[in-house]
């Protein structure tokens, strides 16, 4: 597949000041540092004891960086690939369940809110702060732990001063991807931004059997818009609320037959296990998707939720509330086994999670945080594959209801027994629950009246 070739890159009237984090660290980050916040407090990334990489938004711009899965040209020992969602991985750490009962390897945030579906995970990065990649267990300092690391998205805050942004990107395939921001400041204490975002892009294959009325195109067709608001009455005390909205659509057909690139590899064709052959076909050639699909293949998936987090500091003590409430809904048509049949997908989603922490810091040689986490996502999906087992047969797995709830309690402290030389300890008690019900079932469907009648079910 070939990337994008070139892109240009248009910013308009940019007046935006740094970074709230910034602001509130104790020191002034230097050319090539960041301000982070991976330990649950504002420190550069230079001085952080934390095994993380940390990338600030104008260089995701820079870079060409526009989703999670191009993550991996910019930070080490990170692959993010795309399968049923996201599948994250990390130092070699990964999870290939990505279904209701599985819990991925790495948590994937955005703001700290963890994101339970990796299907969920694949939004456009768009006014961003940075992102930060923390690898290896987390646990007691976050309120959902994972076993591999974390990738937490940090969007930009409002700030107290009028300002506006623009970038675009066009590129090979069509790919065009742009953002609109605008931060408007309502007084001294509250201001408003508003980001809106479109990330399009062809397919990379070509349609083989253009009379099948079957398109491929396109393969990416998404639009996000994200409404945030600050409110910071005194220095002691803010209130963030963001809300966001996204609409993922385009067509998920992305693969061609292996027998395109290698020859030697069917069953009973390699009698003395000899290597398959590469054929070396013409790039054209070999991305032509040239079988008649099943059926027109679609993505039209809708995402939204709101977030907020409430900090109030007095003196050394920091009291944090992280709060949290999301829908989704999927509906996906695809084409398996390079089309011989096709399958759908339908599923409601919503997930909620809170979480509170306190922090104690100050200049002394104690630094400690506990803080207590709940999390639940309930789901009604069902996944069909047609004509895989007759004419007009659907074969599929309807579950209705599929729930997941978390209750956690976690705390790390940190100790300076003598100058530059730490001790840390954490601990973390978790309670998770886990069910589902559901049938495998078969359906007899009419396609020409569109109705479906229950055949029989086996549990």
């Amino acid at each position: 597949m070939r990337k994008l070739q070139f892109a240009c890159l248009a910013s308009a009237l940019s007046l935006a000041a740094t970074s709230a984090y910034a602001q509130d660290a104790s020191e002034a980050p230097t050319d090539g540092d960041i301000v982070v916040t991976a330990n649950r407090t504002s420190s550069l990334l230079s001085k952080t004891p934390i095994a993380m990489t940390a990338v600030g938004g104008d260089d995701l711009i820079a870079s060409g960086i526009t989703n999670p899965t191009q993550l991996e040209e910019s930070v080490p020992n990170l692959s993010i690939v795309r399968g049923n969602g996201l599948q994250i991985t990390i130092r070699g750490v990964t999870s290939t369940d990505g279904t209701e009962k599985g819990d991925p390897s790495a948590a994937f945030m955005i703001n700290g809110v963890y994101l339970a579906r990796p299907q969920a995970q694949e939004v456009s990065f768009f006014d961003i702060e940075r992102v930060e990649v923390l690898r290896g267990p987390q646990g007691t300092l976050y309120g959902r732990n994972s076993t591999a690391g974390v990738v937490n998205i940090l969007t930009v805050q409002p700030k107290f001063e009028f300002g506006a942004r623009a970038d675009v990107s066009y590129g090979n395939f069509n790919a065009l991807n742009g953002t609109a921001v605008i931060n408007v400041p309502a007084g001294e204490t509250i201001a408003f931004r508003v980001a809106a975002n479109i990330d399009q892009r062809d397919s990379y294959l070509i349609d083989g059997a253009p009379n099948d009325g079957v398109t491929l195109n396109k393969f990416k067709d998404n639009k996000s818009v994200r409404l945030s608001a600050l409110f910071k009455p005194t220095p002691d005390l803010s209130l963030l609320l963001v809300g966001d909205y996204s609409k993922v659509k385009g067509n998920p057909t992305n693969g061609v037959p292996t027998t395109q690139f290698y020859s030697n590899i069917t069953s009973g064709g390699r009698q003395n296990f000899s290597a398959p052959t590469y054929l070396g076909a013409d790039p054209d050639v070999a991305r032509t998707l040239s079988r008649t699909q099943a059926q027109q293949a679609f993505r039209n998936n809708e995402e939204k939720g709101v977030m907020g987090e409430l900090n109030y500091t007095l003196g050394n003590v920091t009291l944090t509330y992280l709060g949290s409430y999301r829908e989704s809904e999927r509906k996906e048509f695809s084409n398996a086994a390079n089309g011989a049949f096709s399958a759908d997908f339908a599923g409601k989603y919503w997930q909620t999670s809170q979480e509170v922490r306190l922090a104690y810091g100050g200049d002394g040689p104690l630094q400690a945080q506990i803080g207590g986490y709940y999390f639940k996502e309930k789901s009604g999906i069902a996944f069909f594959l047609n004509n895989l087992l007759g004419a007009n047969t659907r074969f599929g797995f309807p579950q209705d209801p599929t729930i997941a709830e978390n209750k956690s309690v976690f705390g790390q402290a940190t100790y300076e027994i003598v100058p530059d030389l730490k001790i840390t300890g954490g601990v973390r008690y978790s309670h998770d629950l886990k069910s589902r019900v559901g049938n495998t079932v078969v359906d007899l469907y009419d396609p020409g009246l569109v109705k479906f009648a229950l055949n029989g079910s086996f549990c």
